[in-house]
């Protein structure tokens, strides 16, 4: 495994023929979930059956969760009013938090 920087963001790169990510391969990008480590994913790698020419790479997302050892984010939620539109039940959640259910990263199209 190496891992490079691409844009500002840290990415672990495994597989391909040298295992180090390198060759020409098929690469395929496991991004992990809201709070969890940019390292979680790693290990999949290596149960997955492809062939050896197949690259992984493993982005890292590039906001630090505060108070969360190692947590990281790929855009910050508002957790607290997804808890409470949530808490209204899912049928009524468009209609009283649409912005909460709408919710999407800065910055990004729709």
């Amino acid at each position: 495994m190496r891992e490079q920087r691409f844009g500002g963001i840290t990415v672990r790169l495994t597989g391909g023929e040298d295992r180090q990510g390198g060759g020409d391969g098929p690469l395929v990008v496991l991004m992990h979930g809201f709070g969890a480590p940019g390292t979680d994913l790693i290990g999949l790698w290596r149960v997955l059956d492809v062939p050896r020419h197949v690259r992984f790479a493993f982005p890292e997302a590039p906001h630090e969760i505060p108070g969360l050892f190692g947590a990281r984010a790929w855009w910050m939620l508002d957790l607290a009013r997804a808890e409470q539109a949530m808490a209204g039940g899912l049928e009524a959640t468009p209609k009283k938090f649409p912005l909460v259910w709408r919710m999407q990263p800065t910055g990004s199209s729709k």
